[in-house]
């Protein structure tokens, strides 16, 4: 099993989240997010201080993914959105459905909790997409996921 730590979904200051960061790579965590998430307006931190962040986590051992921001509001946000697509150093773990668009066919991505994806179809359509890994919808319970696996297409 490994133990993945989602992206930090609150504003913190960004010597907060250097702090934070630099805990976890003693941490026994294998798969880190990283990215804000939630609100653009509250990006204390540039994609190149995500990347040297990211650069300790990979020498900590750590598998470092970049999360893209559920919802973009401006040209500024889609900008800030492409950049992280097409960072050459690390996946992605796309939530919004425009950065799966620019993730198709250039690298595996990880399809996110916010793409709100509930049924086998879909999920097979993001694996089709290229999609290398799915975060199921917080909402969604053991059950209703049980119901899924056993209907998603075999190889």
């Amino acid at each position: 099993m490994k133990l993945a730590l989602g992206a930090i979904p609150y504003y913190w200051p960004k010597e907060a989240v250097f702090d934070f960061y630099a805990q976890v790579q003693d941490a026994p965590v294998d798969i880190v997010y990283l990215g804000e998430t939630v609100c653009a307006k509250r990006y204390a931190l540039r994609l190149e201080d995500w990347l040297a962040i990211a650069e300790k986590l990979r020498l900590a051992g750590k598998a470092v993914f970049f999360s893209t921001q559920v919802l973009l509001e401006s040209d500024t946000h889609l900008h800030i959105m492409k950049r992280i697509v097409e960072n050459d150093r690390f996946p992605v773990e796309a939530n919004d459905m425009g950065a799966v668009h620019l993730l198709t066919g250039r690298q595996g991505f990880v399809a996110g909790m916010h793409l709100n994806v509930y049924h086998p179809a879909a999920l097979d359509m993001m694996a089709d997409m290229g999609a290398i890994r799915w975060v199921m919808p917080m909402e969604m319970g053991k059950t209703d996921l049980a119901q899924m696996m056993a209907l998603l297409k075999r190889d």
